[in-house]
């Protein structure tokens, strides 16, 4: 009757309250549990609390044991998940610690298992392991899937153009079902081929992996047409394409042709010459390049079958080479964008043009001229007679509006009227006309649209033989329907009359850009994430947008090329810092808004400014502005365009533009819409909006979102500054410095001469000294003279707060090309070993970043370190002048 339990248990339980030391046989009916299981017991315990141990049973405890119950063939009832996996799911909308490898069902949990189930859970996030089967989720994996997911490329990366496959029959012949190998001699033409079929012969092939993502897949192929006969002809012979179900004709041999077949839009032309025995049979074989752009439904499947097969005479064979399959996408929009460009400064001059050849250029060679410098040519009566004249096949972008083409042609010594120039882009012939110094320009549309214009240089004896030579440069506007299989043959056809010792041709500067219409910021490709802008603050710069039709043809200037120097709520002053056109000088420049006076708002006349972007003190960006602000805002109103003396009008835009009521009641010139943009922006005028600092005292790197994959190839270009140091009358190309590599200590960058002889007029610069510090910390001037344009010399500079200063000098006798605008003497350090007449120099100052500003993670400011940077200057100026 004790009210403590005994030491030993009895047979029966024991009416305390409290368990015994040792279990019995029996419960004890105690509401607490027993400290030891009770191995002998054929029910649970009564207790509410679950047992140290497992029961062979569960407890029916609204909470987990601490360990699993391997004996229990029914799972607990806990609303938490065990310890350790159970043979059975738990029902808990939390995933185990560890996964369940027994159980046959996934769990209902919305978070993905640790390791991967035998089923995809259904999850719309992915697993942190990838599982056998794909996940469901629209986001991809943190680990590759084992299926693909049929892109052609990773995901945050965009390639515009990808090569998928090429067969250039090297190696054989693999994957195609009929054609043999055939290697004929001549190899700077013709390599190994597939054929030679006949006419009743065909080859095809299947193609796999064809990106069932990408907006469109184009085929490129090489014909070769050999006759067999010396006196025979192509002229009734056909090449056809099945593409699937879809045949397509490629017309007659003789000519170009183009067209579209069910949805495939396609083109062929003979390029080079009709006049060369390729296989030493017969003669008057030719080459043809025919390309075509395939539509979705063709390769929904991921793969394209191809059969190629002629329809020829008994005197006619063909040969293919050089199969292409790309697949093209669009990425992020730029209003225009380089494609490629070509000077042949960097082959060595050939009479038989091995390296320009190799390089694609159909019967190229390699010429020079110190005033010429290195071009393709020289093209006289022996070329002509035997119709080998230059080609090459660019790429292009599918998806742009039109394509600019650009090159010079060199009218080299003594032409006549005999002597003419035709050049073709895919098949279209345009002719500039008889070359004789008396038509100095010349325009035109060729048949399918292509709109040209020559301008002449003036004339003067430039180099080869004693007499007078001309520069003329060529400009095309491509449209769209021309090169819609994202390929554009350009072929120089100059018939001079006479050889060598009279006149020949030349022809340089070969330029590709692409034109966008770019109507909003393109996302990612195969993000699949929604894009979410941002919203203004009341101190953002905001930017009107207009609608695709009435777009700029060159984008938009910037918001952030508003710099806002102070505010008071009533006025804010503000400048302009630069604009979002690459390689451009803005000219005819008009600025308006609001005058600061305006007393209400019935007083509509405003302050205006006209002008040009310079680099002295008149020009746009050295100017202050102050607005009247309306509801807490100022509107400014930008036009301009480029100089009629640089080639193509590239601005344009189609607005009703209302002229301002200026102030001062100058005469200004309406708007152009053929030659001009206007822009427009809502200036925010609150005090309370921090001021931002200009370029040169502080530096902003902007940081827009790029891949990090990318961001060390990008980062160059946005990590060069130019700083404004002193008033030269000429302003630096934005290449002339350019950044090589960064490597956090040190910047390795490279100097271009870009101020004399690069456009039509020929002749080098006298002389630029570049100033900086040395990786080993010392200050160096290196003075290069003689420069022709283009790279002169490549340094690498030592860092100090995470930045790298380069000063130029510049000189030349040229008149008004270098000199201040005030017509002092310009002060150079004596290390830089400066000659000529003082008032035609010129200094430029730079601040390059040594490490990618792209990768870092937040906006980066390089602070104010003009003050350190000059001290340091002029320390090094006075060491080098002692050192002298």
């Amino acid at each position: 009757v004790s009210a403590s339990p005994s030491s030993v248990p009895s047979v029966s339980p024991t009416t305390s309250a409290f368990p015994s030391g040792s279990p019995s046989s029996s419960p004890s009916g105690s509401s607490s549990p027993s400290d030891m299981p009770t191995s002998a017991s054929g029910a649970p315990t009564t207790s509410a609390l679950p047992s140290a141990y497992p029961s062979n049973t569960p407890s029916g405890s609204s909470l987990p044991s601490f360990l699993p119950n391997d004996a229990s063939p029914v799972p607990t009832t806990s609303a938490f998940p065990s310890a350790l996996p159970s043979l059975l799911p738990s029902g808990s909308s939390s995933p185990s610690a560890f996964s369940s490898d027994a159980s046959a069902i996934p769990t209902t949990s919305a978070f993905p298992s640790a390791l991967p189930s035998l089923t995809p859970s259904g999850s719309s996030s992915p697993s942190n392991v990838p599982s056998s089967l794909p996940t469901t989720s629209s986001f991809p994996s943190s680990f590759p899937s084992g299926e693909p997911s049929g892109s052609s490329m990773p995901s945050g990366v965009c390639n515009e153009t990808i090569l998928i496959e090429l067969d250039d029959f090297e190696n054989g012949v693999e994957g195609w079902t009929t054609g043999t190998s055939n290697t004929t001699e001549g190899g700077s033409i013709l390599t190994t081929y597939m054929g030679d079929l006949g006419k009743f012969e065909s080859a095809e092939k299947t193609f796999l992996g064809i990106p069932t993502d990408s907006e469109s897949v184009s085929i490129r192929f090489d014909i070769y047409a050999f006759l067999t006969t010396s006196t025979g002809d192509a002229s009734d012979d056909e090449v056809k394409v099945d593409i699937g179900s879809s045949t397509i004709n490629l017309g007659l041999l003789n000519e170009t042709d183009f067209g579209t077949t069910e949805d495939v839009v396609w083109w062929r032309s003979p390029i080079g010459s009709s006049r060369t025995n390729f296989n030493g049979i017969g003669g008057n074989d030719q080459v043809h390049h025919a390309a075509m752009m395939v539509p979705k439904a063709l390769y929904a499947d991921g793969s394209i079958k191809i059969k190629i097969y002629g329809s020829t005479g008994d005197d006619v064979t063909i040969g293919i080479d050089n199969v292409e399959i790309v697949a093209h996408y669009s990425c992020s929009c730029v209003p225009q964008k380089m494609v490629t460009s070509e000077d042949f400064e960097s082959y060595s001059v050939d009479e038989n043009g091995a390296e320009v050849r190799a390089a694609g250029w159909m019967h190229g060679k390699i010429a020079k001229d110190p005033n010429f410098t290195t071009f393709l040519g020289r093209y006289a009566s022996t070329e002509a007679g035997l119709d080998q004249f230059p080609v090459h096949v660019f790429d292009v972008p599918p998806h742009a509006d039109v394509i600019t083409l650009e090159f010079e042609f060199y009218e080299i010594d003594d032409w006549t009227n005999a002597d003419y120039v035709h050049f073709y882009v895919n098949g279209d012939k345009m002719d500039l006309g008889t070359i004789n110094g008396s038509n100095l320009s010349a325009s035109g549309i060729s048949a399918r649209g292509i709109e040209w214009t020559k301008t002449a240089g003036p004339r003067a004896n430039m180099g080869f033989l004693d007499a007078v030579d001309q520069v003329h440069h060529v400009t095309l506007e491509i449209p769209k329907e021309v090169f819609a299989t994202g390929q554009i043959s350009l072929e120089f056809e100059s018939h001079v009359s006479v050889d060598y010792s009279i006149s020949s041709a030349g022809f340089d500067n070969v330029a590709v850009s692409a034109n966008f219409t770019c109507t909003q910021t393109a996302a990612t490709r195969s993000a699949n994430i929604e894009v979410v802008p941002l919203l203004p603050t009341g101190c953002d710069v905001l930017e009107t947008e207009f609608e695709p039709a009435q777009q700029c043809s060159m984008g938009s200037f910037g918001a952030d090329k508003v710099n806002i120097l102070e505010s008071n709520d009533s006025t804010v002053k503000f400048t302009l810092t630069g604009h979002s056109f690459s390689d451009t000088t803005l000219n005819e420049v008009k600025v308006w808004f609001p005058h600061p006076e305006r007393s209400n708002t019935d007083d509509w006349y405003d302050k205006c400014w006209s002008g040009a972007e310079t680099s002295n003190e008149e020009g746009l960006f050295a100017q202050e502005f102050v607005a009247k602000c309306e509801d807490g805002w100022a509107t400014v109103s930008v036009t301009g365009g480029e100089d009629e003396s640089q080639g193509s009008q590239r601005f344009s835009q189609f607005v009703d533009v209302e002229e301002p009521l200026c102030t001062d009641q100058l005469e200004r010139a309406d708007f152009n819409p053929q030659k001009r943009c206007f822009w427009q922006f809502k200036v925010p005028c609150t005090s309370s909006c921090q001021r931002r600092n200009l370029v040169d005292t502080r530096v902003v790197t902007d940081q827009a979102a790029v891949p990090k994959s990318d961001c060390r190839t990008k980062s160059p270009v946005q990590d060069v500054h130019p700083v404004q140091v002193d008033k030269c009358v000429t302003t630096p190309s934005k290449d002339t410095v350019q950044i090589v590599s960064q490597d956090k200590e040190s910047v390795t960058f490279s100097v271009s001469q870009k101020w004399k002889g690069c456009g039509s007029e020929r002749g080098k610069l006298g002389w630029v000294a570049t100033d900086y510090i040395n990786v080993h910390g010392d200050l160096e001037c290196v003075k290069k003279n003689d420069l022709s344009c283009g790279l002169a010399e490549t340094y690498t500079a030592h860092c100090t707060d995470g930045i790298a200063v380069v000063d130029l000098y510049s000189f030349d006798e040229q008149e008004g090309l270098f000199g201040q605008t005030d017509g002092t003497d310009m002060v150079i350090p004596l290390a830089c070993g400066a000659s000529g007449t003082e008032t035609k120099k010129c200094h430029f100052r730079y601040v390059l970043k040594c490490e990618p500003s792209l990768c870092e993670q937040a906006p980066v400011q390089i602070g104010s370190l003009k003050n350190k940077v000059e001290q340091r200057r002029r320390l090094g100026d006075q060491k080098k002048q002692s050192n002298k």
